[in-house]
């Protein structure tokens, strides 16, 4: 039995005792993510530490009428069957409002990063700009605040100084969580869509952020099913996925925080 199963205390930000990575704290969290408008079709595409997925929508101009996933990076060996349920998508129309397309899916069903990717590519085949591009960068926390942003097309859209999955400043936004009760809050401050679009790209972000904490190259293999407080989240976190999931290790882990240059490279 684990010494967690035994009343140790346990680290809210390491409840599995993942082995942790000796660089974590002088590096930085990285995301990329590119939408590109054309007649009739979508491209989207989304890089980070732990995840490079692409995704093609085509649309008849008041629908989505095909929907092309494609993975180039994963964190465990049964996320590329995330894009069955992705093709599901073929139907929805254009120009809904982000709580209006994300009540249309069923978020577990799905690979959570491939998900978001595709929802945000559906909300840009109804803009007329061209091309949106989202850099998200998150330093690595080491017990005092770190600066989180999110980047659009070169312009600074949010800057929090986050904490322990809470925002210490700007003042407004004080003590608002970064887990759950983030959809609510979100929606409630940032009546503008963009603004909207880009909190949740930046909160999406820094949770991710935490998986640089943990040693890759020793998780190769490491189950799934093993971390209960998983279950039931998303497409691999669940029945019949579960069973055999298993992480990829290092082989599917990349470090940009000297490099952002190399993002969407997929290298």
């Amino acid at each position: 039995m684990s010494d967690a199963g035994k009343g140790a205390t346990v680290d809210p930000r390491n409840p599995f005792g993942h082995p942790l990575n000796p660089h974590y704290g002088a590096g930085v969290y990285r995301r990329k993510i590119r939408l590109v408008n054309m007649p009739g079709r979508v491209e989207g595409a989304l890089e980070d530490c732990n995840h490079g997925f692409c995704v093609v929508l085509e649309h008849d101009g008041q629908r989505i009428t095909r929907v092309l996933p494609e993975h180039r990076r994963i964190p465990m060996n049964t996320c590329g069957g995330a894009a069955e349920p992705l093709r599901a998508l073929v139907g929805i129309p254009l120009g809904l409002d982000d709580r209006s397309l994300a009540r249309r899916v069923n978020a577990s069903a799905h690979c959570t990063h491939w998900l978001d990717l595709t929802l945000l590519a559906i909300a840009h085949a109804d803009r007329t700009e061209r091309e949106r591009e989202y850099l998200v960068n998150v330093p690595d926390y080491s017990g005092e605040a770190v600066p989180a942003e999110v980047w659009r097309n070169g312009e600074l859209i949010h800057r929090w100084m986050v904490a322990d999955w809470a925002i210490q400043a700007p003042a407004e936004l004080v003590g608002k969580p970064l887990y759950k009760g983030f959809t609510r809050w979100a929606a409630a401050c940032f009546g503008d869509a963009d603004q909207r679009e880009a909190a949740q790209v930046l909160q999406k972000g820094y949770f991710v952020s935490s998986a640089r904490m943990f040693d890759a190259s020793l998780l190769q293999g490491d189950p799934a099913r093993a971390h209960t407080v998983m279950h039931g989240s998303c497409y691999t976190y669940s029945e019949p996925r579960l069973s055999r999931a298993v992480r990829l290790g290092a082989s599917s882990v990349r470090d940009f925080s000297d490099t952002p240059e190399a993002l969407l490279r997929f290298e």
